[in-house]
């Protein structure tokens, strides 16, 4: 083992001059600083740059002369993990220099001489500027990361204002809907019907009277009657009276049966005789999305044949409406899957699904077009219908 003679350190036996001059060259010009510690911590070898570091010799100084209590216990405690494991060993510390504080990636590891003395090796590097720039990206990291989960809580927000505004629309609405049925039945029905009965009088009256005049009487009455089954088919499709009355299932049924003799297509119907009544929500949400679903037959798939199958348990409501058509192109149900591609009605349906805390799938191909909404039910209780009343009513 030598030692560099500007350090204290001394030369070992049998070693040419040439050879040592060579070795400190060596490690004099190396950009770490680099040291060798005996078993009792004490500095055996250290080349230039860590001599320049402290100013002064430090062979045979140990590092509770060089540095801060902590950092020397520190030192010490790696020194002996070093000797007790008999393998190197990396670690990062931070000193205080002259110029400031700096960070250092330091190897240590065992080293042992001729005579089987053990030695502590070590290189350190100096990653000061390194440590800085990684902290200055760090910081850079969490400023970007914070501001996109400030936006991201923004947008979440957005989001949810959005959802709320579209559910408040879709229920305001149903609401309009209802009104505007009530409307078209109770005044303009009743007001038609009024007049049906008003033309009837005049009919009887005109019998002996010019029959171009009657028949007139006879053609306006016909009219007026078409004009009372379209407002009330109308008033129907709006809200139909057996939604609130009776439930789904009848307005399904009810619907389904006008749907066939107003667009020619065969409506196969599977609804359980046992299919008990939801909230108004679930009830509503249903029966607009059969009207989408069986218009979007019409105007888009042009199948015949349809299929509407609702399903039942005490957990959920599975409603299944499905056509034999031309399908939906693979990148266009791409497209609406994501909303992007979805028309109005689309959006309803998801938008009326996802406040219920539904899921909705919507599967195509070139054989047809299936769209299943499964709906949560345990924790919604139904609506007590007229025919029902209350409990009070029923022990009276």
């Amino acid at each position: 083992m030598q030692h560099h003679t500007s350090s204290g350190q001394q030369e070992t036996d049998g070693e040419s001059p040439h050879a040592r001059t060579l070795f400190e060259a060596f490690m004099d010009h190396s950009p770490a600083i680099t040291y060798v510690k005996d078993e009792r911590g004490r500095y055996v070898y250290t080349n230039r740059a860590n001599a320049s570091r402290f100013g002064m010799p430090i062979s045979g100084k140990t590092d509770a002369e060089l540095f801060s209590p902590e950092l020397a216990r520190q030192h010490q405690l790696q020194d002996a993990k070093v000797l007790e494991e008999g393998q190197a060993q990396e670690f990062t510390e931070t000193s205080v220099e002259d110029d400031g504080e700096h960070t250092w990636h330091t190897i240590k590891f065992p080293v042992r001489d001729v005579e089987g003395r053990r030695f502590v090796g070590a290189m350190s590097f100096d990653v000061t500027d390194r440590k800085r720039i990684e902290d200055e990206l760090r910081k850079t990291r969490d400023q970007q990361e914070g501001h996109i989960r400030e936006r991201t809580q923004e947008l979440n927000q957005a989001n949810g204002s959005l959802r709320q505004l579209s559910a408040r629309l879709l229920g305001l609405q149903d609401e309009e809907r209802r009104r505007i049925a009530r409307e078209l039945h109770d005044s303009v029905g009743q007001m038609l019907v009024a007049l049906g009965l008003n033309l009837g009088s005049i009919e009887g009256e005109a019998q002996g009277l010019n029959p171009e005049l009657t028949r007139a009487l006879v053609e306006h009455r016909a009219l007026l009657q078409d004009a009372i089954n379209e407002v009330r088919i109308v008033s129907y499709i709006l809200h139909p009276p057996l939604l609130d009355e009776t439930g789904l299932a009848s307005a399904i049924r009810w619907y389904v049966e006008g749907f066939e003799e107003r667009s020619d297509v065969a409506v196969q119907l599977d609804v359980p005789a046992n299919f008990s009544r939801l909230s108004q929500e679930i009830e509503t949400a249903l029966f607009r999305i059969m009207q989408e679903c069986l218009t979007n037959i019409v105007r888009h798939s042009h199948s015949k044949t349809a299929g509407v199958k609702v399903t039942q348990t005490e957990e959920q409501v599975v409603f299944t409406v499905r056509d034999a058509g031309r399908g939906i192109p693979r990148e266009k149900l791409m497209r609406i899957k994501q909303l992007s591609g979805a028309g109005v009605g689309l959006r309803g349906i998801k938008e009326r699904v996802r406040e219920l805390g539904g899921i909705l799938d919507i599967e195509s191909d070139d054989t047809g077009t299936i769209v299943t909404v499964n709906l949560p039910v345990s924790a919604i209780e139904p609506p007590i219908t007229p025919s029902q009343g209350c409990p009070e009513e029923k022990q009276a």
